[in-house]
């Protein structure tokens, strides 16, 4: 979408990162965790942006997202399911198929 994430416009990155005053963003508790200062925070979550996701777990962020399935490990699936009472994985694909009856041998 952006080179930058200071470059899309509905981030919160030049509040959190670059001390950009926005008031539509509040600090969220795990931000606040980040250091005992804001100039530790900020360079804290400046950090968190220096590591590339790998394309693999970039490929499954996006499958998931467009998707709308769950994206986490087996349980939290199995806890999802169970709170929103749907699927939230794709079905396995391929299985035994049984023949018509006009393709036997």
């Amino acid at each position: 979408m952006v080179a930058l994430p200071d470059d899309y416009f509905w981030s919160s990155y030049k509040f959190n990162a670059l001390s950009k005053t926005d008031k539509l963003v509040t600090p969220h508790e795990l931000y606040l965790q980040l250091g005992n200062s804001m100039v530790k925070r900020q360079a804290a979550y400046r950090a968190l942006f220096k590591v590339q996701i790998a394309s693999g777990t970039l490929g499954e962020i996006r499958d998931a997202t467009n998707k709308a399935w769950a994206l986490g490990g087996k349980q939290f699936q199995i806890d999802i399911e169970s709170l929103l009472d749907r699927q939230t994985q794709p079905l396995p694909k391929g299985g035994v198929r049984r023949r018509k009856a006009s393709e036997s041998v």
